[in-house]
C-alpha cells in the first residue's frame, strides 16, 4: 500500500507540474479559441431550419443529373461511377427527409464531431510534452535529484509516462466539454437528433454520433498514447528536449509522407503510422488500407506500444546520470 501511495505520489507531482505550467495554459486557451473559430464558421454556412428545403433542391437536381445521365447511349467509366454515387446520393437525402434527420444543419453532436479534428494538435502538444517530461531532467540536471530517491527507477519512468496519459485524457475533455457547450448554445435550435445518415456497403446506416465521436476520442488517445511512448523512447536516448521533439515529430510526420510512396507494398501494413486511426474502423469510415482489418491494426499498435516502452524503460534503467 506504501508503495501504491508512492507512485500515485509521482503521477500527481507531474499533473501538478503539468497544468501549472504557461505552456500548458497557453495551449488550453488556444484550444478552446479554435473551438470558437469553428463555431464562427459553422454559424455562417450553417442552414438551420431551411434544411428541409435545401435537402429538396438537391433531390431535385440530383434526380436531373441522373435522368440526364442514363439516358446517354454511350456512357464511359466517368459517366457510370458519376451516376453510382449519385444514386448513393440520392438514397441517403430522401432518408434524411423522411425520417427527419438534418443532413446540411448542424446539430449540438454534428458540431463537437467537427471540434473533434482539433485533437491533431493534441497529438502535437503531447509529443512535445512527452519529449519534454524526461529530457528536462536530464538538461536541467533535476533526474539526478529524482534519481537518489528511494524510489526504484522503471516506476519513475511508468509514473510519468501514465502522467502523459492522463494530461491528453484531461485535455480531450476539455475539447468536447467546451464543443459540446457551443453546440448546445448555438445549434440545439436546429436538431436535437444524435443520429446520422451514412451509406456502408449500399445499405443506409443511422449512425449514432455520441457513440460515434466517443469511439473517435479514444481511438485518438490511444494513439496518443503510441506516440508518447515514441517521444519517451527517444528522450531517453538523446537526453535533449530540442532533439527529442524534433525526432518524434519527425518520425511522426515522416510515417505520413512514406505511406504517399510506400503504401503500394505489402510492408506498408506493417508500419505503426496507418495503423494509428483505429476510427478508419467505424461505420462510414474508410479503411486505412486495402484488406485492411481492425485486429490486426491494433496488434500492430500494441506490440509498437510494448517496444517503445520497452525499449525506453531498459535505457533509462541504465543509463549512468552521474
Amino acid at each position: 500500500m506504501k508503495q501504491l501511495k508512492v507512485f500515485l505520489k509521482l503521477i500527481s507531482n507531474e499533473l501538478y507540474k503539468t497544468f501549472f505550467q504557461i505552456k500548458t495554459i497557453v495551449f488550453i486557451c488556444l484550444m478552446v479559441a479554435l473551438v470558437g473559430l469553428v463555431a464562427y464558421l459553422s454559424v455562417s454556412t450553417d442552414k438551420g431550419d431551411k434544411w428541409r428545403d435545401d435537402t429538396q433542391k438537391q433531390i431535385e437536381t440530383i434526380k436531373k443529373s441522373i435522368s440526364e445521365t442514363e439516358s446517354k447511349k454511350d456512357k464511359d467509366e466517368f459517366d457510370i461511377t458519376m451516376l453510382n454515387f449519385e444514386k448513393d446520393q440520392f438514397k441517403v437525402l430522401e432518408y434524411r427527409l423522411q425520417h427527419n434527420i438534418p443532413g446540411n444543419a448542424i446539430t449540438p453532436l454534428r458540431f463537437v464531431y467537427s471540434c473533434s479534428e482539433l485533437m491533431v494538435l493534441i497529438v502535437l502538444f503531447m509529443a512535445i510534452f512527452a519529449s519534454n517530461i524526461v529530457a528536462n531532467e536530464y538538461s536541467q540536471g533535476t533526474i539526478r535529484q529524482l534519481l537518489v530517491k528511494p524510489i526504484k527507477r522503471w516506476k519513475i519512468f511508468i509514473a510519468k509516462y501514465l502522467s502523459a496519459v492522463l494530461v491528453s485524457m484531461v485535455l480531450t475533455m476539455i475539447l468536447f466539454i467546451v464543443s459540446l457547450a457551443l453546440g448546445f448554445i448555438l445549434f440545439q435550435k436546429n436538431s436535437n437528433s444524435i443520429y446520422d445518415v451514412v451509406l456502408v456497403n449500399g445499405n443506409i446506416v443511422e449512425r449514432n454520433m455520441l457513440s460515434h465521436i466517443l469511439a473517435v476520442a479514444f481511438s485518438k488517445l490511444f494513439s496518443i498514447s503510441i506516440i508518447s511512448a515514441l517521444a519517451f523512447f527517444i528522450s531517453t536516448i538523446v537526453r535533449t528536449t530540442g532533439l527529442a521533439i524534433i525526432a518524434s515529430l519527425g518520425i511522426y510526420f515522416a510515417g505520413f509522407v512514406g505511406g504517399i510512396i510506400l503504401n503500394k507494398y505489402p510492408l506498408y501494413k506493417f508500419f505503426i503510422t496507418p495503423n494509428l486511426d483505429l476510427h478508419r474502423y467505424l461505420p462510414g469510415e474508410s479503411l486505412p488500407y486495402a484488406g485492411a482489418t481492425f485486429t490486426f491494426s491494433i496488434v500492430v499498435c500494441i506490440v509498437y506500444l510494448m517496444a517503445f516502452l520497452a525499449s525506453g524503460l531498459i535505457v533509462f534503467n541504465k543509463r549512468d546520470v552521474f
